[in-house]
């Protein structure tokens, strides 16, 4: 059952009128410690405002539906669907006379993405398989910039409410290629995004201008063996580097950052058409979740 590992990561696609349906949740905790950061930052940690945090934990419940289809036979569509729970606990001025609790949460669609994945490259040999990719993400989270402020502290505003969403379009090419040798198969991958910048205006929190996110770099390198005709591992790395933001034209200094997870993970395969994934992930930078779990059982259908 190594297939489903494998169709996770965009290794190898399905044939031509197959229809994969893939609930999902996934889990992640991330903490941090004296923390300041100024300013805005997207993506993976959504702020606006001068923040200065003693502690912070993070708790992000994601559920999903992602739908894979073969288009053709070398041509396959994934669209994933998230609907994301997020709770920020802070603790406020720790040695001060000051110190306070602050939780907030929201729940709320998240952001949309949809690929087309084409293999251009059949592999025989030492010549791998390839697959090329598009990639679109869309805004259809609760983004920070429709999220009114509260005071905190003199000085200080905050969001009421995290954010579901980063409120940016993206889109990117990606490569994947693959070598086989059973029960073995090596994968390594690579893709970049270009985040599209957005004229905020006023809103809400102020009147922030435009935005512009920095783009993401992302590559991925692992390996799939079989164990026994229904259970497969995978052991891979995966690292993210997101650029410095800008916010009208003038670079957001501390926006940057690189995310980088150990991830472990198996499938069993429940009949022949029915698969258990389950994972999780150890994050090895400052950016990263302490941890994620992710579980998640794609089904497929047959349509013609």
């Amino acid at each position: 059952m190594r297939e489903a590992l494998l169709l996770e990561v965009g290794a190898i696609l399905l044939p031509k009128g197959t229809l994969q349906l893939q609930p999902g949740f996934e889990y992640s905790y991330i903490s941090s410690s004296r923390v300041a950061i100024s300013g805005l930052t997207i993506l993976n940690a959504i702020i606006i405002g001068l923040i200065e945090v003693d502690s912070l934990r993070r708790d992000i419940l994601t559920g999903s539906l992602t739908a894979r289809y073969g288009l053709l036979d070398r041509l396959q569509l994934d669209v994933r669907i998230p609907y994301v729970y997020r709770k920020d606990e802070e603790i406020l001025g720790v040695g001060t006379a000051d110190v306070r609790e602050r939780t907030t949460s929201n729940n709320g669609l998240g952001d949309i993405d949809a690929s087309l994945l084409w293999q251009a490259l059949i592999g025989r040999g030492a010549v791998p398989d390839a697959i090329l990719r598009v990639e679109g993400t869309f805004p259809t989270g609760e983004d920070p910039f429709e999220i009114p402020l509260e005071p905190v502290r003199a000085g200080e505003r905050r969001l009421t409410r995290p954010a579901t969403g980063t409120g940016f379009y993206g889109v990117g090419p990606g490569l994947t290629l693959v070598w086989r040798s059973d029960p073995v198969v090596f994968s390594t991958g690579i893709k970049y995004t270009f985040n599209l910048p957005r004229n905020v205006g006023a809103t809400v929190g102020g009147n922030y201008g435009e935005i512009d996110p920095g783009d993401t770099l992302e590559w991925v390198v692992g390996l799939t063996l079989s164990v026994s005709e229904r259970v497969a591992i995978n052991l891979s790395f995966v690292d993210r580097i997101v650029g410095n933001t800008t916010q009208n034209e003038v670079e957001v200094r501390g926006s940057s950052f690189n995310d980088g997870r150990l991830v472990l993970g198996t499938s069993i395969g429940l009949s022949s058409d029915i698969t258990l994934l389950v994972s999780a992930a150890i994050g090895l930078t400052t950016a990263s979740p302490d941890f994620q779990f992710t579980v998640s059982l794609p089904i497929a259908f047959k349509l013609f």
